[in-house]
């Protein structure tokens, strides 16, 4: 599901000016009952949607909608066009990781303050503000405004084969150490016939899903939450970004080559090569049952489990989630109104109730996803980490970031497969960040109009 990462800053900001707004304006009439909604259709399908539309027309049967769904696995890439030039408008955005920020600042989305500050239909008068996850609630805010809605968030990290784990009584790794001699024992025990992980080079980042828990472990959640303030390009270089590196190079990286892995150059190969017991454990996100299930025999089990602790481990009450997807809604979008009701509604708590069942995932409100009705072994093996850790997200509120130049690794985007194929010791990595972010910070300043 979290495969893009995209720079959409087509011009120049200079001082966060609006240059070259395109004015152009589609002509179309719209049924203010429509309302047509752009989807990257990807790990969570589709039939959300079809619920969610169900449950506001069951709640507002005097006033009900049409969903107009346009989903495409290419969304994300193939809406930027449509947003710059303000033609072929949706009603409501929902796409994969971009510098949607990019798009707040150039003027094309609609203000989303009375969304965050609308009643989160709880029947107790709580605002959509009070009721979102405090760790998110400045996700979408540009310059004092808010602009989006973070669209799913849940646990990622590693997956694992019960039915495997049961046949051989491999236990749960709780410690890094364990492991490490989890991965012995699965070579052993099948006699190399399966690997303890698949993955692929084309999503490596998803690296990022257990290296960035042990991070935190290491150093405190203070420390990582101060990292995306970016102040000075000195948070590259703390001891925590270095031990986190090192754990994955012990673990994976052998001279040139992946170790205790299967890996491919395609995401879908590895996540077949999971399921058709190549490996014993995958690292992926809440998403992957539900993107997986059109070739997942019947009877698969798996679960995810949490990240295992490194020693030296300082909390480990803390779990980094992705913040990569989100909503918006194109300021002359057809249908505003109509788009900010329907909103208002997914963010209710019912709403969702509603994602959580239908998509196999989490949306980031403070809702009890444990007890969700109809949840499968996969998805309540995520929500009882959900809700015995505290979510940590990935994002910054400073303009260098909107930019995607001070980023979680500048300079190299994702490390982990350099990491491997170019032989990168996890200090050596930390510190050709450091010294990239270094390098560049006048420049970024200067380009966000920071000095």
């Amino acid at each position: 599901m979290k495969k893009n990462n995209l720079n959409l800053f087509a011009v120049t900001l200079v001082a966060f000016g609006i240059i070259g707004i395109a004015t152009g304006c589609s002509t179309e009439t719209t049924d203010s009952k429509v309302v047509k909604v752009a989807f990257a259709e990807c790990g969570f399908g589709r039939q959300y949607l079809v619920e969610w539309e169900k449950g506001y027309n069951a709640m507002y049967p005097n006033d009900p909608i049409e969903l107009d769904l346009e989903g495409d696995s290419q969304m994300t890439q193939n809406i930027l066009t449509r947003i710059t030039t303000e033609t072929n408008l949706p009603d409501l955005v929902m796409v994969l990781s971009t510098n949607w920020e990019a798009w707040a600042v150039q003027g094309y989305l609609a203000d989303l303050n009375d969304v965050y500050e609308a009643d989160s239909l709880d029947g107790k008068g709580t605002l959509m503000k009070d009721f979102i996850e405090p760790a998110i609630l400045n996700y979408g805010n540009v310059n004092g405004k808010y602009y989006a809605v973070p669209w799913s968030t849940g646990p990622s990290g590693i997956i694992y084969n019960v039915d495997m784990f049961e046949k051989y009584q491999w236990n749960i790794p709780t410690t890094y150490d364990e492991l490490v001699s989890l991965c012995a024992k699965i070579k052993t025990d099948t006699k190399n016939k399966v690997a303890p992980f698949a993955w692929s080079t084309a999503t490596g980042g998803y690296w990022d899903y257990v290296a960035l828990d042990w991070w935190v472990q290491y150093s405190g959640h203070e420390e990582y939450e101060k990292f995306w303030k970016f102040e000075n390009p000195e948070v590259y270089a703390t001891e925590g970004r270095k031990v986190m590196l090192e754990k994955f190079y012990d673990l994976i990286c052998d001279s040139g080559k992946a170790k205790n892995s299967i890996v491919n150059a395609k995401f879908m190969t590895s996540q077949m090569d999971f399921i058709n017991q190549k490996a014993a454990m995958i690292v992926n996100g809440s998403w992957l049952e539900n993107e997986m299930k059109e070739n997942t025999p019947e009877g698969f089990r798996m679960k995810m489990m949490k990240t295992p602790v490194i020693s030296g481990a300082k909390d480990t009450t803390y779990q980094v989630a992705p913040t990569n997807d989100f909503i918006v809604i194109p300021k002359k979008a057809k249908n505003v109104e109509g788009a900010k009701k329907f909103l208002k509604y997914i963010n209710s708590k019912e709403g969702c109730e509603i994602f959580t069942k239908y998509a196999g995932s989490f949306r980031p409100f403070q809702y009890d996803y444990s007890n969700v009705e109809g949840i499968s072994e996969f998805v309540k093996s995520c929500a009882d980490i959900k809700s015995t850790t505290t979510t940590l997200y990935q994002y910054s509120n400073n303009p260098m970031y909107y930019q995607n130049n001070a980023n979680l690794f500048p300079g190299t985007g994702s490390p982990y497969v350099q990491m491997v194929q170019d032989d990168v010791s996890g200090q050596q990595m930390r510190d050709d960040c450091y010294n990239y972010a270094k390098k560049n910070w006048s420049s970024w300043q200067k380009a966000a109009g920071l000095n």
